[in-house]
Order: C-alpha cells, then structure tokens, then sequence
C-alpha cells in the first residue's frame, strides 16, 4: 500500500464498512464521509479518524482500483463461468476471517495459523480449487480485494497468460534484431527520430523475412513499442553520446539540483545533535554525560515533527524513535505542558533524508 491521506477521494475501511472521503471542510478539520455499501453520508472529526487509525480500528484501501498485477475486470459476474466464480466465492471465504482483523493482528503467524486450519478442512472433491493455497497466496487475495473496494471479481482467477511485468510478448529473434538497430542507430551523435528508428527496424525485418520460409515471417513492431524500448535506454548514456561526455557530466550532475519540496511531509529531513549541557544525576551528583538530540523537520513547512533525547550515540534506535513521534499525532499537548499551541505534526513523510542519505517510505 502506498502512502496516503484523508483527501477526497480515499477509501478506508472502518466499523465494518468501507468509506469514501467526499469534501475535507477547513478550517472545522472534518470530513464528509459515504459509506459505500448503504449510501449513508456522514459528518466525521478529522482527530476522530487519526485516532482510529493509530488505534488500529481504520485502514485504507487503495481508491477502489485494483493493482498492476489484477487489472479491473470489465465484466459483470455473470459474464465469467460459473465455475470460475464459485473459485471466487470460496477465496472471498478463506480469507473472510482475516479481513476482520485489524492491522495489526494480521501476523505471519495468524495467516499460517488459518491456511493450515483451512487445509486440514479440504475434501478431496474440493481440494483442486485450493492446490495453490500458500500464506502468500492469502496474502495476495487479501490485498486485492482490499484494493479493489471489496470487488468479488478481484478474486476471479487469472486464466489467460499475458507475458507478465517485465517480460517481452515478441519473438527472441525479433528482440535481438530491435536491440541491435537502436543501439547502432539511437547511441550516435546524429539525432534520429522514432519514425526513423521504425523504419530501420523495418527494413531490416524485410531483409531477415527474405531467408525465412512463409511460416516463419518476423512480425512488424508497432511504433509504441520501439518508443518504450528507446526510452528505456540509459540517458546518461544517449546524452553522452549525443553531446559528449563533458557536456553530459556537466548536464546531468546533481549538485544543486535538489528540487524543494511543496507539501508538508514531502521531504523530512532528521539530524543530531550533542546538546551544549552536562546532565547531572538529582541522586550522587555525578555527571551522567551530554545527550544527544535528535530532531526531524519537515522542508516545506519548516515545522517540527518530533525529537528524541537520550545519551544514545546517533543510530538507527535514535532515529526510529525520533520517526515514531513524528507520525503519532500529539494528542492534547496544550493541557499537559502548557504550551500556547498545540503540536499539530502528524504523519508518514514521502522521503526521509538521514545523514546525507535518503529513504523512500512505501508503507505495506
């Protein structure tokens, strides 16, 4: 699951239903919410389903579309075979017991726990529906169907082969002669088109097709295709090609180049510090040393997200804590300290910078 927000359009999974965000009314901090099973709109605090989520009782789901590997059938379920919908059925059934649980109590150990409980069950008659079962294979039902906004055809097996995801769908033969002529034509210093790689590509299939026999005939790729492999080149290495590699390294260098962040949470950097103080002990009065801080901070906004302080060295202990109270809402922090304002930070930052490095959050 990829990172999101309470903004029109998501969908999450609260009290037993799923729920589409509509409006985001501002200043008040509430939403306008529908369930989509009963029609029923509702007025929702903001502060009531940051809790919930934390709390493990909301989890989002992905907008209602399924992910790259289980395109949306177009179909309705009386369209596909009976047969193939009774599969359907029984997979919404296995995994009906784990969609109720939160988040948090969907363990490696519960899945693998049910699978064997499930396996333990089969006849012999109805195991052929279930020879594949795996705790993977649940773990793929659940997220599509969840994806999908609870769609019984996100559970519809796959028949047809398509290839997959980063596998060709043309001939051996046909790879190596498009390889050969983009890379003989496209990494030079003259600039070719798309249309004049095709018709490279095309004169030299007409010369392969004449040493073939007529059933052996090298098909003619469509353009798009020749498009995608030319971009899939490397373009430090089709610039260097076309301008030289001094131009190239001064083109494409990345200092100075950082791109700042707009939104809050786009960027968070966190950093460290050794605080200018000796902690002394309230007991013997014996110098316990200097903490170190550690601090995140959000580069769009300039706010402060959260902190850690302890005598720790600055490590991967210091940081997950310091990242922990940054995405925790910090909950009635006026009252306990007396502050003027609330600390209003919450959330799961898109790139975390730590130390001259960076990481991309992708929440699963």
């Amino acid at each position: 699951m990829t990172i999101h927000r309470f903004a029109p359009g998501q969908r999450f999974s609260w009290q037993g239903g799923t729920y589409e965000i509509k409006r985001i009314l501002m200043p008040e901090q509430r939403a306008n919410v529908e369930n989509l099973e009963t029609g029923a709109l509702l007025l929702v605090e903001l502060a009531e389903l940051t809790h919930e989520l934390f709390a493990g009782a909301l989890w989002f789901v992905e907008d209602g579309l399924l992910s790259k590997t289980h395109p949306a059938p177009a179909l309705d379920l009386s369209s596909y075979p009976e047969d193939v919908v009774q599969i359907a059925r029984w997979r919404l059934q296995v995994i009906r017991p784990l969609l109720d649980l939160p988040p948090r109590e969907l363990t490696e150990a519960a899945v693998i726990e049910h699978v064997s409980q499930i396996q333990s069950t089969l006849s012999d008659s109805s195991r052929k529906l279930n020879q594949f079962v795996s705790r993977t294979t649940v773990y793929r039902w659940i997220n599509a169907y969840r994806r999908s906004g609870n769609d019984l055809r996100s559970l519809l097996p796959r028949l047809e082969e398509r290839g997959g995801s980063g596998k060709s769908r043309l001939e051996p033969e046909l790879n190596a002669l498009m390889k050969s002529v983009i890379q003989e034509f496209v990494l030079r210093p003259e600039h070719l088109s798309a249309d004049d790689i095709a018709a490279l590509i095309a004169a030299r299939i007409a010369d392969e097709n004449q040493l073939r026999s007529p059933d052996n005939q090298l098909s003619q790729p469509s353009r798009s295709t020749i498009t995608r492999r030319i971009a899939a080149l490397d373009i430090k290495e089709k610039f260097a090609s076309q301008r030289g590699r001094r131009i190239s390294r001064r083109k494409l260098k990345q200092a100075e180049q950082m791109a700042y962040p707009q939104i809050p949470y786009e960027r968070v950097e966190i950093d460290h510090t050794r605080c200018d103080v000796i902690v002394i002990d309230e007991h013997d009065n014996l110098p316990l040393g200097r903490p170190v801080l550690t601090y995140s901070l959000d580069m769009a906004t300039r706010y402060p997200l959260g902190y850690y302080l302890g005598f720790e060295p600055p490590s991967y202990f210091t940081v997950m804590e310091c990242l922990y109270q940054s995405i925790c809402p910090k909950e009635n922090i006026r009252e306990k300290y007396g502050t003027e304002h609330e600390w209003l930070a919450h959330g799961i930052p898109g790139t975390l910078v730590v130390d001259n490095g960076y990481v991309k959050l992708v929440i699963m």
